[in-house]
C-alpha cells in the first residue's frame, strides 16, 4: 500500500503541493506491524535510497543487497503516539542519523525539497486508516481469491 505525504500550499491557499510529495510503500508485514503496534507503541520503518540500484517494473528502481552505504540515504517513516490519542506520522530522508537530507534524483530526475513532512491524525482518523488497512490485507495477500476458488470448488463438488 502506498502512502504519500505532501506539504500544504502557501498560506491562505487551499490544497497541497503534490509535486513535492513523498511516497512510502508498505508491505503486508509492515501494515500488520502498524495495526498491531499503533496507537500504543511507536513504529519506525526505513528504506535505502540511492547507491547501486537496478531498474524494475515500469522503470522503477529497487535497492541491491550490495548497495553502497556511503552513497545511500534512508527514507524513514516514523509513527509515534501522542497526546489525546493522536498519532504523528513523519517521513524524512536521513544519512548517518541526520534528518532533512535531500533524496537522490528519482527516475524522473526530480528531487523533493519538502522533507521532513509530518501528519498528525486524530483517533477517529486513525480508526478509518485502521479499517482500511485491515480490509485491504486479504486482497494484498490473495486470500480473497483463494476463498473464491474454494467456494466455487465446494459448490461444483456438491453439484456432482
Amino acid at each position: 500500500m502506498l502512502i504519500e505525504f505532501a506539504p500544504k500550499n502557501a498560506t491562505n491557499q487551499p490544497g497541497f503541493q503534490w509535486d513535492e510529495k513523498i511516497g512510502f510503500a508498505l508491505s503486508v508485514e509492515e501494515i500488520g506491524l502498524l495495526i498491531s503496534q499503533l496507537p500504543h507503541y511507536g513504529v519506525t520503518l526505513s528504506r535505502k535510497v540511492g547507491g547501486d540500484q537496478s531498474t524494475g517494473f515500469n522503470g522503477g528502481s529497487y535497492d541491491l543487497v550490495s548497495s553502497s552505504t556511503n552513497e545511500s540515504i534512508d527514507k524513514v517513516l516514523t509513527a509515534q503516539p501522542g497526546d489525546g490519542a493522536t498519532i504523528t506520522f513523519r517521513i524524512d530522508y536521513m544519512k548517518d542519523g541526520m534528518g532533512g537530507q535531500l533524496p537522490p534524483a528519482s527516475a524522473t530526475n526530480e528531487s523533493s525539497r519538502s522533507a521532513p513532512l509530518e501528519v498528525t491524525v486524530e483517533a477517529g482518523e486513525w480508526e478509518v486508516l485502521l479499517s482500511l488497512f485491515k480490509e485491504s490485507l486479504p486482497y494484498f495477500c490473495g486470500w480473497n481469491k483463494m476463498m473464491d476458488i474454494g467456494i466455487a470448488n465446494a459448490i461444483q463438488n456438491r453439484d456432482d
